[in-house]
């Protein structure tokens, strides 16, 4: 819930720089000039999130589940979110 919360402050703050003031006083790792900072940015949050998810449900596994099968389809969420990043820092270049 911590992370969700987080993602929600990420998305406030930076629609906020975006449409009312952009001369807000932020961090240098939050600071957000486009939608495509904040897109990274989000993206970045459920990255973080389905990671805890995954730890979450490894801790908790009591042997009756498939957890391969869980961590295989998180990953390859995970590694189309790291490709959508990459390949949308790549065009800003």
């Amino acid at each position: 819930m911590f992370l969700i919360a987080i993602a929600v402050y990420i998305i406030s703050i930076g629609l906020y720089t975006l449409f009312v003031d952009d001369k807000f006083a932020l961090p240098n790792w939050l600071e957000i000039n486009d939608l495509d900072d904040l897109k990274g940015h989000l993206v970045s949050v459920v990255i973080a999130v389905l990671a805890v998810l995954f730890l979450r449900e490894a801790v908790a596994w009591d042997g009756t589940r498939d957890l391969a099968a869980f961590g295989g389809a998180l990953a390859l969420v995970i590694a189309a979110l790291t490709f959508f990043l990459k390949k949308n820092i790549g065009r800003r270049r």
